[in-house]
């Protein structure tokens, strides 16, 4: 029946075959920063925030921007067996 799963599988979905068309790519240096949360910003998930915002910042590396249209219907994926 459509709509219904039979069940769950673990599946692959091959990489190639995508209609994505790139539009913009923008590289350059990285930095982050994590704003401290409240429990009525974040009520579930504000002490997750709080720990990544103490975390020390070792080093920056590069960061990058990908912006892109369309995608895969993923109807190529297929069952691990």
């Amino acid at each position: 029946m459509w709509g219904t799963a039979d069940t769950q599988y673990a599946v692959i979905t091959p990489a190639e075959g995508s209609n994505t068309v790139v539009l913009e790519e923008l590289v350059g240096n990285g930095s982050l920063s994590w704003n401290p949360a409240r429990w009525e910003d974040l009520p579930t998930f504000y002490q997750i925030v709080n720990a990544f915002a103490e975390l020390e910042v070792k080093e920056y590396l590069g960061g990058s921007l990908t912006r892109s249209v369309g995608g895969k219907d993923l109807s190529d994926q297929r069952i691990i067996t």
